[in-house]
This record gives C-alpha cells, structure tokens and sequence, in this order.
C-alpha cells in the first residue's frame, strides 16, 4: 500500500536506478566533451581534427546520459506526484 509520503515507492527506486548510470554517462562525456572543444578551438590541423574526434566519441555518451538523467527526473516526479500520462 503506498503511503501518503511516497504514493508510488517503485517509481522512486527507478528514479534512484537511472541517476546513478546517467551521472557516470554525463562524466565519461563531460571528460572527452571538454578537451575536444578545447583542442577544436585552440589547435591547428591535426589537433583541430583530434578534437572533433573526441567530441565525436563523447556525443553518444551525453545523448545516454541526457536521456537517462530525463528519465530519472519523470520517474522521480511521477513517484512522488501523480503521473504524467
């Protein structure tokens, strides 16, 4: 039975369950994001091209991340509020 605190307790844990994946996602990219920006702005030739192949590899990771940390938001706000749908 849910309590009058935590109407949806499941819907909460689920929450917990995606944020910790989605601040190691958000991590690995922020650590190949940075120094490929850095590299793209600031170098010449081929270290302009290393920098966008960093941030090439990290895209995937922040798209990951980013949706993981979305879900974990809505699963969050529907635990503890009602649902959106």
């Amino acid at each position: 039975m849910p309590s009058a605190r935590d109407p949806q307790p499941e819907l909460t844990r689920q929450a917990g369950r995606f944020r910790k994946p989605a601040s190691w996602f958000l991590l690995i990219a922020a650590a190949l994001e940075l120094p490929g920006i850095v590299l793209f702005l600031l170098g010449s030739s081929w270290v302009a091209a290393l920098g966008l192949a960093l941030i090439g590899v990290g895209g995937p990771f922040l798209l990951v991340g980013a949706a993981l940390a979305a879900s974990a938001v809505v699963a969050g706000w529907a635990g503890h509020r009602r649902p959106f749908a």
